[in-house]
């Protein structure tokens, strides 16, 4: 996983951090990942999920596939305009998120707002 810092370089101890892990952790590409709508331990909440993935984004904030994981997390827990703030910033690195495009459809429509402006 590579993000880039402030001067555009590549955070070189997160990449030696990451080298030995696996490689599909990747902005759209495909991984495994633990679900956290399930209870994959005894006692695990979704709740407690959301600053696991909120600590993830600090580290790489254009990493899309946590952004969309805890967005549908925050619409599970009836937490729509938080939600609504992480599908947009899916879009605004992935404008052709079809997944990102139908989450912000159904937190507008949850709080009220237009789907389009009425100009």
């Amino acid at each position: 996983m590579n993000c880039a810092n402030e001067t555009g370089g590549i955070l070189k101890e997160e990449n030696k951090k990451w080298r030995g892990a696996s490689r599909a952790m990747n902005i759209g590409t495909p991984s495994v990942q633990p679900s956290p709508t399930t209870e994959s331990e005894s006692g695990t909440s979704p709740m407690k999920w959301v600053p696991l993935l909120q600590t993830r984004l600090t580290d790489c904030p254009t990493d899309t596939l946590t952004r969309c994981t805890l967005a549908s997390l925050l619409e599970e827990l009836e937490k729509p305009e938080e939600a609504l703030c992480h599908w947009n910033a899916v879009l605004l690195c992935d404008p052709d998120s079809l997944k990102a495009r139908a989450g912000v459809a159904r937190c507008r429509q949850r709080i009220g707002q237009p789907l389009q402006s009425h100009l």
